[in-house]
């Protein structure tokens, strides 16, 4: 066997390893970036609740000021 020979085959075996990783790897990033699109949601959805919720506040406080005075 050659050297020649026995790199060829070497490197189609190491590109095979390497096919195989990048789809587990494919899977992972796509598993983490479904991860922080949710997070992202989340943090979305509360902040839209704290600024409703102020907002309200903020609406009550004015309406009894304007009911005292």
């Amino acid at each position: 066997m050659s050297i020649e020979t026995f790199h060829n085959h070497q490197s189609k075996v190491l590109h095979k390893n390497i096919s195989n990783n990048t789809q587990s790897d494919r899977c992972n990033i796509v598993e983490l970036i479904e991860k922080v699109n949710l997070e992202k949601k989340e943090e979305r959805k509360n902040n839209v609740l704290f600024f409703f919720s102020f907002v309200s506040v903020v609406a009550l406080v004015v309406s009894v000021f304007s009911l005292v005075h």
